[in-house]
């Protein structure tokens, strides 16, 4: 085989291939999925991750991390997919930052979408298939360091009730063995099952912290927006 060819055959293998560390339990085609639901969040605060998880009127509704976009402006998303990766498949301009949460470090920001657009959504985990038994298997998906977005293994060590700071109040956070990366905030964590359980919150004590499902739902809930909760009828909190 020349030297063309060889390329040529190594770039077609390479398109196949999810960037970052698959989740060995989920298919190619889940794995992919799931990466192109988590678009790079680009804001006047810097750059960071979110994750898609309803439509509604034409608008795009996606969650992430409150200090991320705190202070944040000019919201843009990246998305990226199997044949465009590394480079950006679609941006969507014009976000704004819905509703914050502090505590448990959540936000919710929105897009306006162009007529007829449709992007990947990410699934909630239903209550019979969170984590209870530790160390658990997940992966996370997240841009590490700004870059496009990678699948990462994540080991889950427990489900804690905790503070990031010691001046916060308490929340649900699960805590992982790797360490986010500066760029990871805001992005999802996922079951071995591919369904989103939490949201990229903190490093602490060399352990990561991710926002827990349960804090996502009733945060949703309390500010009216129930209905992305809705969409996945089995996400109550356990």
């Amino acid at each position: 085989m020349n030297a063309a060819l060889l390329l040529t055959a190594l770039l077609s293998v390479q398109s196949q291939l999810v960037p970052g560390i698959p989740g060995t339990s989920l298919s190619l085609e889940q794995r992919w999925g799931l990466l192109e639901a988590t678009p790079r969040l680009v804001g006047t605060a810097g750059t960071a991750t979110a994750v898609v998880v309803g439509f509604k009127n034409d608008e795009l509704y996606l969650l992430t991390s409150e200090h991320v976009v705190r202070n944040s402006s000019d919201l843009k998303l990246e998305f990226f997919d199997r044949k465009s990766w590394p480079k950006v498949a679609r941006s969507v301009p014009f976000g704004t930052t819905l509703e914050t949460f502090p505590i448990p470090d959540l936000a919710v920001v929105k897009f306006p979408l162009t007529k007829g657009q449709t992007f990947p959504i990410a699934a909630l985990a239903p209550r019979e298939s969170r984590p209870r038994r530790f160390p658990a298997d997940g992966i996370s998906i997240g841009c590490t360091n700004g870059k496009p977005p990678t699948v990462e293994e994540a080991t889950l060590g427990a489900k804690r009730l905790t503070r990031r700071a010691t001046n916060e109040e308490i929340a649900f956070f699960w805590e992982t063995e790797q360490v986010p990366i500066a760029g990871r905030s805001g992005g999802p964590l996922f079951n071995s099952e591919g369904r989103l359980i939490g949201i990229c919150a903190a490093t602490t004590s060399g352990k990561g912290f991710y926002t827990h499902l349960d804090e996502i739902v009733v945060a949703l809930k309390q500010r009216k927006l129930g209905w992305l909760v809705d969409l996945n009828p089995l996400a109550e909190p356990q």
